[in-house]
């Protein structure tokens, strides 16, 4: 079960990406594979061992081909406003792997472990876990009430593929429920879109 499901969804996007759907579909099925599959898998997956074995499984039996050395353009989901900046095109000759993203992702949840990257992949990986660590959505929630500037760089942080987008989502609709403090005309003016009082 947990192969078909990998393999599933690596051919749902490997077929997006054959068929050059618009960037923000990519973006969301990127978003998707990485920070979604990873909290299904450790789910459904019965061990990391398990999880590991289904996944060299699935990059085996699917054309990966198709989820390597893709231009960070692909995924921008701004494509037709030219004042965003995705920070993966700061670099010009930086080129996506979602095999990596992917895999990345699952060892911050635990799906596998980091060391077992490079033998699904065959190969020495080029990038790295997200330094920042598995967010803890409590720890992120007191952040936000301590510091309402730490509200802005979340934002930022949601279109991120490192696995953390759900617990910043959650920390953030739970944050103008807490019981008022100091900041809370900042905090509620943020989740009331009231840009005045900011």
């Amino acid at each position: 079960m947990v192969t078909d499901f990998i393999t599933g969804v690596i051919d749902v996007i490997s077929n997006a990406l054959v068929r050059n759907e618009p960037p923000s579909t990519l973006f969301l099925l990127r978003s998707f594979l990485c920070n979604k599959v990873p909290l299904i898998l450790n789910r459904i997956s019965p061990s990391s061992f398990f999880s590991s074995g289904a996944m060299s499984q699935t990059f085996l039996r699917t054309d990966v081909a198709t989820l390597m050395n893709l231009a960070p353009s692909v995924f921008e989901p701004y494509a037709y406003n030219n004042n965003s900046a995705n920070p993966d095109m700061l670099f010009g000759d930086i080129t996506v792997d979602l095999r990596q993203d992917f895999l990345f992702a699952c060892a911050l949840h635990g799906v596998i472990g980091e060391q077992d990257i490079q033998g699904i992949l065959e190969e020495l990986p080029l990038g790295a876990m997200s330094a920042s660590g598995r967010y803890d959505t409590q720890e992120i929630i007191n952040q936000c009430l301590s510091d309402p500037m730490r509200i802005d760089r979340l934002l930022e942080e949601i279109e991120g593929v490192e696995g953390n987008s759900g617990a910043v989502v959650r920390a953030l609709f739970e944050v103008p429920s807490y019981p008022p403090s100091r900041h809370s005309m900042t905090l509620t003016s943020w989740a009331l879109g009231d840009e005045e009082h900011v």
